[in-house]
């Protein structure tokens, strides 16, 4: 028995060598294992944080790309409005450039309008004038034997002289003006004695009148001046009227009765 035995012994110790050498190599293998699992969990947080920052920036990305297309819709709506106000503003100034034009009209067809009226109103008063002048006219009065007081004629009073006129417009309108209380001065009656400059007769003429009549067609703006200068040194007021005819001058004396010498309305 004790010879069989002795033999199992040296069989076994081999054996656990072996065994011990196996564990050491295992030992090592696995602790190769775990780093290398170390190494792979640790790539594997790497690859996960990069996954995340990834999906961050993607996000981001997403964000911005969503923040850009709403500014491009805004930008689009204000561009859409900046037009339609655009076209707003053209059409309002079209209307107020329209507003002005028919302002501009309206005001030139008062102005006509006014025109009108006062040609009117001058028209009328000329036929007044007129039907008061054919009521004086010399054969009237030589019908009523020049008595100086037919149909209402007074004394004449006040000098009216008159330059510049036709010649022969004193002798239509001196029945007229007499009854209207002036008296004419026909002594310069000639288109061109309003122009004639400082002659002895003109200075003297103007300081015997009262007033000085002159139609405004026969004198021109530097003539005018100089005669309204003498007029206003000898203190006569310098009266001019429209037309070249009877009827102008009708008027004018008209207006002189019913405004006094001043005429300032005539002047």
């Amino acid at each position: 028995m004790k010879l069989a035995v002795r033999p199992v012994r040296r069989q076994a110790t081999p054996v656990l060598e072996r065994l011990v050498r196996e564990r050491r190599r295992n030992a090592r293998r696995e602790s190769a294992l775990q780093r290398e699992v170390e190494a792979l969990r640790d790539q594997l947080a790497t690859v996960q944080r990069q996954i995340a920052a990834s999906e961050q920036a993607r996000l981001a990305a997403e964000s911005a790309a969503h923040a850009l297309r709403a500014e491009a819709a805004t930008a689009a709506a204000l561009r859409d409005r900046n037009e339609r106000l655009q076209t707003a503003n053209r059409e309002l100034a079209a209307g107020v450039s329209r507003i002005w034009d028919l302002t501009r009209t309206l005001a030139d067809a008062r102005a006509e309008a006014a025109r009108f009226a006062r040609e009117r109103d001058e028209l009328l008063d000329e036929r007044a004038a007129l039907e008061d002048l054919i009521a004086t006219s010399p054969t009237r009065g030589a019908a009523c034997g020049n008595a100086g007081n037919c149909g209402g004629v007074t004394e004449a009073g006040a000098r009216v002289l008159c330059l510049g006129a036709e010649p022969g417009l004193t002798r239509l309108c001196e029945g007229f003006a007499r009854r209207l209380g002036f008296a004419l001065d026909g002594r310069l009656v000639t288109p061109a004695a309003a122009t004639a400059g400082d002659t002895p007769a003109l200075l003297d003429a103007i300081a015997a009148a009262d007033v000085v009549l002159c139609p405004s067609h026969a004198i021109d703006d530097d003539a005018l001046a100089h005669l309204r200068d003498r007029c206003r040194h000898a203190g006569k007021p310098c009266v001019l009227y429209r037309g070249s005819g009877p009827a102008g001058m009708a008027v004018a004396l008209s207006r002189l009765s019913l405004g006094g010498l001043a005429a300032s309305a005539l002047n």
